[in-house]
């Protein structure tokens, strides 16, 4: 079985931050204003506040405010830090649930996911012990594609 690419179709550096006011004016001023969307997050999603998403270089930034729920997001930032750490990087995919299944025999714990949905499938792999961070799966469904295509600076996905 050939090995899965990290790098195939990336389009995402996914954040994660206790606060995503103080993450997105810190991503301002090192790297220039961008225009951020911010979704609040649904009660289904305890481990977060809100994500706010925005495109530089035809790249998207995530930021997803933890909570103190223990979750993959909340348990990646140190304790009492204010700055933004790098979480997971995004990669689309189109065979979804292959995908999860080759990530699932090449060893990947996968300690979140969701695929049922008509926004996006995604899984994230926990691939800490190799990388640093999580790598995330996602297969873009229609609303979510028409999410995107409203964010300002979307100039399309690999």
């Amino acid at each position: 079985m050939n090995k899965i690419s990290l790098y195939d179709r990336f389009f995402q550096f996914g954040y994660v931050a206790r606060d995503a006011e103080v993450a997105m004016a810190q991503f301002n001023d090192s790297f220039g204003p961008v225009e951020w969307v911010i979704l609040r997050a649904t009660p289904e999603y305890p481990q977060m506040t809100r994500v706010a998403f925005a495109f530089r270089g035809g790249v998207n930034i995530e930021v997803i405010e933890a909570t103190d729920v223990p979750s993959l997001y909340r348990d990646f930032l140190p304790v009492a830090d204010q700055t933004m750490r790098l979480h997971h990087l995004g990669f689309i995919v189109d065979d979804y649930p292959a995908t999860v299944e080759r990530l699932k025999v090449e060893g990947y714990d996968i300690p979140f996911s969701l695929s049922d949905s008509d926004f996006t499938n995604f899984a994230y792999a926990d691939a800490r012990a190799k990388v640093g961070h999580y790598l995330e799966y996602v297969k873009m469904m229609p609303a979510g594609q028409k999410f995107w295509e409203s964010i300002p600076g979307y100039s399309g996905l690999p």
